[in-house]
């Protein structure tokens, strides 16, 4: 995973990855930070054996509620 600007990619595969790392790289400066864990007001589950990505956002949704009185 990456992210360029505010921006997550995800991939399916290495190859894809490199390929869209590759073609990113020639606009922007690019960081790899490895696996997302959490994203803000997003939670971020990885289950490579079955090829799940799992995203979350219950702690942003139980944060809202509050702030509107609705917990």
């Amino acid at each position: 995973m990456v992210m360029v600007e505010g921006l997550l990619v995800d991939c399916m595969s290495i190859v894809e990855a490199t390929e869209i790392n590759s073609a990113l790289s020639k606009y922007f400066t690019l960081k790899d930070l490895g696996d997302a864990l959490f994203v803000p007001g997003i939670e971020v589950k990885y289950i490579r054996e079955r090829r799940l990505l799992h995203i979350c956002q219950s702690q942003f949704i139980e944060r809202l509620a509050e702030r509107f009185g609705q917990n």
